[in-house]
């Protein structure tokens, strides 16, 4: 039998010479029943004793030998459920490790079937199990739902929609390049929601729940060990090098000691590496207790000068509304791109994305200009009706090759500009692939083909896999993307730039007006050292989210450098990320044709690469410019 390690009295505790028993409960009096495995009369009934209470919490401490005396065999002692009677019935322990009765999800619990807990849990063996302590400025989070990650066909994974499938898909995490898993609510709740016309699923998961207790339909049906196969897939990741954070929801109403103590729990029984936080308002109470000094906490917000001891993160809609913004070129947007560049950390660093479970994902972002929630059965007034996209040309899915080649780029363009920035990028699971919802951006109640990741679009989207996984590479050899301090925009240490700069069309000149769309950033190498003290190289990226193409000037790169064309959203032929070391120097170093809604990026490097240079734009540009592009 396995002793849990969490500092948690509440509950049970299974100790050498018996269990320990801690229930809050207001009433007169409170029976503990114990129960044979599958079982529905209980075996054993045990009153807790009045005088033991302390406040309001009832106390018992139970031998083994008075358990033996309602005859079970060991075996069966090992397998023993329980449950609690009070003055008004039966009711589950708030703190059980597990239940069974939750086993077939999307089914709605018997009237009178009571939730019942296991004594103890399984042995598990971590091993020599560590954690990655990945920092977060260069972790990239990767959020899935459990379920929904792999239970279409196409995942190819033999136990689809469980713990273990996602262990499968480590194989493919790794390649593309992240760092880190984020769960969806993975704790035992109850997915039926009674409706006025029957019921309908919470896929989501954001309801009240038993959270020390992994979800019990996240598992294999048979030999069901929920806690154990949640500890498995912690482990595997972690020998894969990877990170788990899982998000807890609460609804407000918890205690916050009981809050705490199931932090503890995820971080000391479970191994979890961070936890996100939500439906809490003062998270902040949170982020000095030392059983999480090592751990990734993240919330909506935190409170500037917030005291910590634990790793903070602030997961927030902010870049992803005003990044939209941006991409589809509305006015006003270049202060707001520079902010969330050279923004402080002073409370927690931002985690960055562009799509997550409420809202559209990135490919319903460039297909749909309005939401089509009809499936969900509210008429289409639930989810949110600002969700800042622009349907390229067309509403949904189309044949024509203009409006999909646009939505190709615009992807692309939405993927460099997250990774480019500063902070944490979160990719939402699918959207490196192009998955839809068909439009839906609240599919809180879709266990369905909506919700379920397509796999077989990987195999028809390679090129936009590729290209996020070109975008993780890039950054994770740049140090001067991922810099946990916040720029200067000066050059304290007289490397002749500042480390970070801000260009116009014109170098050294940046235009803020409103109606401006285009900007130059230029990162400074040499504030980028790495454990070796060796520079980074210089970076000059190029924003143009214009509808029309226009030169920008550059600024000199480092003295003996040359700029080399290193990204580019806008390349039609051959890779849009070129091999490092091999990126084809520009023959003009002064000007660079910058063509409408697209990013490029420039590396400065000492020896030129002779004989390539960057793809010169199609004749139908020049002509409408009406003049030569350099080339």
């Amino acid at each position: 039998m396995e002793q849990s390690d969490s500092d948690s009295s509440m509950g049970i505790t299974a100790e050498r010479n018996g269990i320990r028993l801690h229930v809050a409960f207001e009433g007169s009096c409170l029976n503990l029943l114990l129960y044979r495995k599958n079982e529905t009369e209980a075996c054993l009934r045990v009153s807790f004793s009045p005088r033991k209470k302390v406040g309001t919490v009832w106390r018992m401490e139970l031998s083994y030998d008075e358990i033996r005396k309602a005859g079970l065999t060991k075996a069966e002692l090992l397998q023993a459920e329980y449950r609690f009677e009070g003055d008004a019935g039966g009711f589950a322990d708030p703190y059980g490790k597990s239940f069974s009765g939750r086993e077939d999800w999307g089914k709605a619990e018997q009237p009178g079937a009571p939730l019942r807990s296991p004594l103890f849990l399984p042995p598990f063996a971590w091993g020599e199990d560590r954690r990655p302590e990945t920092p977060l400025c260069d972790s990239v989070i990767y959020r899935l739902h459990v379920r929904g990650f792999t239970m279409n066909r196409g995942s190819k994974v033999k136990q689809r929609g469980t713990f273990g499938g996602v262990v499968e898909k480590i194989p493919y995490l790794k390649e593309l390049g992240v760092t880190a898993i984020e769960l969806l609510p993975m704790q035992e709740f109850e997915e039926v929601m009674p409706t006025g016309e029957g019921s309908r699923l919470n896929y989501w998961g954001y309801t009240k729940a038993y959270h020390f207790a992994p979800k019990a339909g996240y598992c294999r049906k048979r030999r069901q060990d929920p806690a154990g196969e949640f500890r498995t897939l912690v482990r595997e990741c972690h020998r894969a090098g990877l990170e788990v954070i899982t998000e807890l929801y609460f609804q407000g109403d918890e205690d916050y000691a009981y809050i705490l103590s199931v932090l503890r729990y995820y971080v000391t029984f479970f191994h979890v590496d961070g936890i996100h936080v939500t439906g809490v308002k003062d998270v902040h109470v949170f982020s000095r207790d030392p059983y999480l000094s090592r751990t990734k906490l993240l919330a909506e917000r935190w409170s500037e000068g917030t005291g910590k001891t634990a790793i903070l993160a602030a997961s927030n809609e902010d870049f992803q509304r005003d990044m939209r913004r941006f991409l589809k070129g509305d006015e006003g947007m270049l202060k707001a791109l520079c902010f969330h560049i050279g923004a402080s950390y002073d409370a927690a660093v931002p985690i960055h994305f562009l799509a997550n479970t409420n809202g559209f994902t990135m490919m319903d972002m460039v297909s749909y200009n309005e939401k089509h929630n009809l499936e969900n059965g509210e008429e289409n007034r639930d989810g949110t009706d600002y969700n800042y996209s622009w349907n390229c040309g067309a509403e949904g899915a189309t044949g024509r090759k203009s409006v999909r080649a646009l939505r190709e780029k615009q992807l692309r363009n939405g993927f460099l500009l997250l990774f480019l920035c500063r902070g944490t990028p979160l990719i939402l699971a699918g959207d490196e692939f192009g998955n839809s919802q068909g439009g839906n951006n609240n599919a809180y109640c879709q266990d369905n083909p909506v919700s379920w990741l397509d796999w077989n679009k990987l195999r028809r989207e390679k090129a936009l896999f590729g290209f996020v996984k070109d975008c993780i590479a890039f950054r994770k050899k740049h140090g001067v993307l991922r810099r946990a301090a916040a720029p200067l925009f000066m050059d304290p240490e007289g490397y002749g730039m500042p480390d970070v700069s801000y260009h116009g069309v014109r170098a050294w000149r940046p235009d803020f007006e409103p109606r401006q769309r285009r900007i130059g950033i230029l990162y400074n190498g040499e504030y980028a050292r790495d454990a070796a003290g060796k520079a980074d190289a210089c970076l000059y990226v190029m924003y143009n989210m214009h509808w029309e193409g226009q030169d920008f000037a550059l600024p000199h790169p480092p003295k003996g450098d040359l700029w080399h064309l290193a990204v580019s959203t806008e390349q039609e032929e051959g890779a849009f990320f070129q091999p490092e070391g091999e990126e084809p120097r520009l023959l003009n170093q002064q000007l660079f044709w910058m063509p409408p809604r697209s990013i490029a990026v420039l590396i400065s490097r000492r020896a030129p690469n002779e004989g390539k240079a960057r793809r010169a734009p199609k004749k139908e540009e020049t002509k409408r410019r009406g003049k030569r592009p350099e080339s």
